[in-house]
C-alpha cells in the first residue's frame, strides 16, 4: 500500500482487509496513475468498500466459487473452493472488452448511474443529464427509467 501504483493493475488483496486496498485503487484511478484495473474481491455487498467500488467500477458476479490452489492442496485437482462468492471489478476505458472476456464466468453489472470518474465520461443522459460514465459508448440514457421517460416524451410530441 505504501508504493505508488501506475498503469494497469491486477489486485487480489487479503479478503479480510479489502477496504484500504479499494481506497488506494480508487484514489490511484482518480489521480490517473492507474489507467485500468481488475480487482478480485469477496462479494460482500453490504460492506462500505463494496458499495464504493460498485459505484465506480463494472463488475462480474461469479456464478461459481473460485477454486484456490495453495500450500497443502497438491495441484489443481485438490484445489479448495473459497468460502464466499467472488467478484471481479473493472476500472478503465474498455468495459466492452471486460464484459466480453468475463461474461462467460458470471453476470456483468455496470457501475451505479451518475458517477463520473476521469477518463470514463462519455457524455450526459439525454433525459436527466447524469453522466454516462461506464455505459456503452453508444448509450444516450443512463437507466431504464430514463429510457421509458424518453419513449413517453417521443410519444407525446
Amino acid at each position: 500500500l505504501a508504493k505508488r501504483w501506475r498503469g494497469r493493475v491486477w489486485l487480489n488483496p487479503p479478503y479480510s482487509k479489502a477496504a484500504p486496498w479499494v481506497e488506494k485503487l480508487l484514489a490511484s484511478y482518480e489521480d490517473r496513475d492507474v489507467t485500468e484495473a481488475i480487482a478480485l474481491l469477496n462479494a460482500r455487498t453490504g460492506s462500505g468498500w463494496f458499495q464504493k467500488l460498485s459505484a465506480h467500477a463494472w463488475r462480474c458476479e461469479k456464478r461459481k466459487r473460485i477454486a484456490f490452489v495453495g500450500p497443502g492442496t497438491k495441484g489443481a485437482s485438490k484445489a479448495r473452493n473459497g468460502f464466499n462468492a467472488s467478484c471481479f471489478f473493472y476500472l478503465g476505458p474498455r468495459p466492452e472488452l471486460f464484459a466480453a472476456v468475463f461474461g462467460e464466468f458470471g453476470t456483468i453489472v455496470p457501475p451505479t448511474a451518475g458517477v463520473t470518474i476521469h477518463g470514463t465520461n462519455r457524455g450526459a443522459c439525454a433525459v436527466c443529464k447524469r453522466s454516462l460514465a461506464g455505459r456503452r459508448s453508444d448509450a444516450i440514457v443512463c437507466s431504464v427509467a430514463c429510457k421509458q421517460r424518453a419513449y413517453r416524451m417521443r410519444q407525446a410530441a
